[in-house]
């Protein structure tokens, strides 16, 4: 028997903001398409590869994803894309996309433990 998936959870970003930073690259588009099969409100794909943006945005067609050309080591560029982003997403050799999954849900939910103190 396979291990649950994550991601059947996806109530758990509903009307979320993904920041995808490196989003062109091998891990950004894993991160992409796993996390376009959730309910998520949008998608922003961060990266400096205007042609692997519009192949990307061909690719998918999905209204949910928006695409931000920038260079991360540069404040200005990145400032309008990361504005009310819920979560970001950065390319890492260290974790896998299942990883983020997990991560992204147990932010998920301390992020709804602190409001629900503060309420």
């Amino acid at each position: 028997m396979g291990e649950k998936d994550p991601l059947e959870s996806a109530g758990d970003f509903d009307s979320s903001l993904l920041l995808v930073t490196g989003g062109t690259g091998t891990f950004g588009n894993a991160v992409v398409d796993r996390f376009l099969k959730t309910d998520i409100r949008e998608i922003r794909v961060f990266s400096r590869d205007e042609l692997k943006q519009n192949d990307m945005r061909h690719q998918y067609h999905d209204p949910r994803l928006r695409f931000y050309i920038g260079d991360v080591r540069d404040y200005g560029s990145i400032r309008d894309a990361a504005e009310r982003a819920d979560y970001t997403s950065s390319n890492t050799e260290r974790l896998s996309v299942d990883g983020l999954v997990e991560l992204l849900l147990g932010l998920k939910y301390v992020q709804a433990e602190l409001q629900g103190w503060t309420a």
